[in-house]
């Protein structure tokens, strides 16, 4: 039990011994009707106000908690992250009509086995009205992923990084109702960095996507 819950138990407990010693004074006739009316009607109050008090306050704390739990669907550090969980990022890729977006400094692992054979896939099955844009700072991978699209027919707007401007702090797709993003937090290794999955009608999502078309935007000004 935390130390708010001890607190509540406490003032709740002294609420009720305090009306019940109001009570007993009004039955002994210790105090006269009109001040037993009024403290009565005062100590009603405060209990009453005290209890909507806990109440809106466990609602509110488990309203906040839910809120969180109804952005953030998946996280966990890469290594730990099973091959599943890539592959069910991406399922909903060949139903979803908004726009793909995949965006890292070579997106390599996409590229790696089994990815690869999966993305290729779902991208070649893709909704027609939806549009794929592949952003990144690797002059190199830019010509792997090029022969890729080139190769399997596919598609897609694939973006160079301009050299003056600087990669962001974290790689990021957005695909469906879900948005992955890997953090930058230091030069630990690609599979030692935090991953999480948020989804992308939340108002975090929203933002992020907000930020990453208009970071594609510039890229391609």
């Amino acid at each position: 039990m935390n130390d708010y819950n001890k607190k509540i138990i406490s003032l709740l407990f002294l609420a009720i011994i305090t009306l019940l010693l109001i009570l007993v004074f009004a039955r002994s006739g210790v105090i006269d009707f009109i001040w037993t009316t009024l403290l009565l009607s005062l100590a009603v109050s405060l209990l009453s106000s005290f209890l909507f008090f806990v109440v809106f306050r466990g609602f509110d704390n488990e309203k906040k908690e839910n809120e969180i739990d109804s952005i953030v669907k998946t996280i966990g550090l890469n290594r730990k992250l099973p091959n599943d969980f890539w592959i069910d990022f991406i399922k909903d890729l060949s139903k979803t009509k908004d726009d793909v977006i995949f965006y890292g400094y070579n997106l390599g692992h996409w590229l790696n086995y089994p990815f690869h054979e999966l993305l290729r896939d779902k991208l070649k099955a893709k909704h027609e009205s939806t549009k794929l844009y592949f952003i990144l700072h690797d002059k190199g991978y830019y010509e792997d992923w090029k022969s890729f699209f080139e190769t399997n027919q596919i598609d897609a707007t694939l973006i160079l990084v301009p050299p003056d401007i600087d990669k962001l702090a974290y790689s990021i797709a957005c695909c469906g109702d879900k948005i992955l993003i890997v953090l930058r937090t230091g030069a630990e290794r690609d599979e030692d960095r935090l991953t999480l999955v948020i989804k992308s009608q939340s108002y975090i999502g929203k933002i992020y996507i907000d930020y990453l078309n208009k970071f594609r935007l510039k890229c391609q000004s």
